[in-house]
């Protein structure tokens, strides 16, 4: 049996093998021994079976009923199973294919073609790059389901990408929408932006630029700071935030989180918590259009409002609609339309419908405007009315 006729029988009805430069081998081929008439058609069967084809420094093809490309792998070895629908492969490199586009280049130690190409496995230090946004993706397993233009990804799974590096235990890979999703103790640490996210499941739209994070989630935002006697900087923590689910627009570097969020931050001590806030992390604001609470952690005063505004930087806050702004063990008492809060000098500057109380020495004094210090209980409130203005100042005694 020649070389050329025995891959003729033995190539897979899907699988194209191009051989460049190839050297094919089939185990048990080896001139037969003499075969008698009665005995020739069982003989040549078994010989069929047993053979095995093995090509060297080969690449193979795939592709759909109407031409478009499939994948393209070049394999030092390969080497088919006794049905001619599986192969293994070793040192492997080659090129994925969505709806006939470049997708994935990639390369591993090993690989396996499953039935005629429908699955391709690849195995022990992998990486795989998308050419068209650069994300690339290392890991120690993959499956690569040509239908579906879809990366299954396993075991140490790190992703890299100009503006994000991320690890995870495993994920999945849509080549046509270029979107990656995955799971298991994630960290994503942006690139151009000091944040770093931890969650469990994690999406990322990559041509939108946009994480988004269904399950709960901590963000820390982190500050370079000089270390004395060192040239390198260390990174802290500025700011914690935590949120049942969020997104973030890695353009924009702005995170938008829902459900139960809360923010800590250092300087100043200040706790911000509502069901949904905005973070810009450029200018380190907070804002939200809906009921959020700030609390002082070191003067235990608590400003709350229906919607909110703080200048993490600057230490101002604004709220606005249904105000109110309460001392340590609530001792002091102020209700406004609207609060300009200088966080820093604990100032308060109260609009609107002014009320305010105190326990001792009891006080309640209503007005137009409010200034002062809930925490030391220094509040002068101004009244107006009936063209005449009354100054009502409150002082506690000692």
């Amino acid at each position: 049996m020649s070389i050329l006729q025995s891959w003729a029988i033995l190539r897979p009805q899907r699988l194209v093998g191009v051989v460049l430069g190839v050297s094919v081998f089939l185990g048990g081929c080896e001139p037969p021994p003499d075969i008698t008439e009665t005995s020739t058609e069982d003989s040549a069967d078994t010989v069929i079976e047993d053979q095995q084809l093995t090509l060297q420094n080969a690449t193979l093809e795939n592709s759909t009923e109407d031409g478009q490309p499939l994948w393209k792998i070049n394999a030092k070895k390969t080497v088919y199973s006794e049905n001619q629908q599986n192969a293994d492969l070793e040192k492997v490199t080659g090129n994925l294919f969505s709806e006939g586009e470049l997708a994935v280049q990639f390369q591993a130690d090993r690989g396996k073609i499953i039935q005629d190409g429908e699955k391709l496995l690849l195995r022990d230090n992998i990486i795989a790059t998308d050419p068209r946004n650069g994300v690339s993706l290392r890991c120690e397993e993959l499956d690569w389901f040509p239908d579906e233009g879809r990366l299954v990804v396993r075991q140490n799974v790190q992703g890299s990408h100009e503006q994000v590096e991320l690890s995870a235990q495993q994920g999945q890979y849509w080549s046509q929408e270029q979107r990656l999703e995955v799971t298991g103790e994630i960290i994503a640490t942006a690139r151009q932006s000091p944040l770093q996210l931890k969650t469990e499941k994690l999406i990322w739209y990559v041509p939108e630029q946009k994480l988004e994070s269904p399950e709960p989630l901590q963000a820390d935002r982190y500050e370079e700071i000089s270390v004395a006697g060192q040239t390198e900087t260390e990174k802290k923590i500025s700011d914690r935030i935590l949120a049942d689910q969020g997104e973030m627009n890695l353009e924009t570097q702005v995170l938008i989180l829902t459900d139960n969020v809360k923010s800590t931050s250092q300087d100043p001590p200040l706790q911000i918590a509502s069901n949904s806030i905005i973070w810009t992390l450029i200018e380190r604001t907070v804002s939200s259009n809906e009921p959020v609470q700030l609390y002082h952690l070191e003067e235990n005063v608590l400003v709350s409002g229906n919607r909110g505004f703080v200048n993490l930087d600057q230490k101002i806050a604004r709220l606005q609609d249904g105000v109110r702004g309460l001392s340590q063990n609530e001792e002091a008492d102020l209700y406004a339309q609207k609060i300009l809060w200088n966080i820093d000098a604990q100032r308060l500057e109260a609009e609107g419908n002014v009320i305010y109380q105190q326990v001792d020495p009891p006080m309640n004094v209503t007005g137009a405007r409010a200034v002062g210090q809930l925490n030391k209980k220094t509040i002068t409130v101004t009244r107006t009315g009936q063209n005449r203005r009354v100054m009502t100042r409150v002082i506690p005694q000692d």
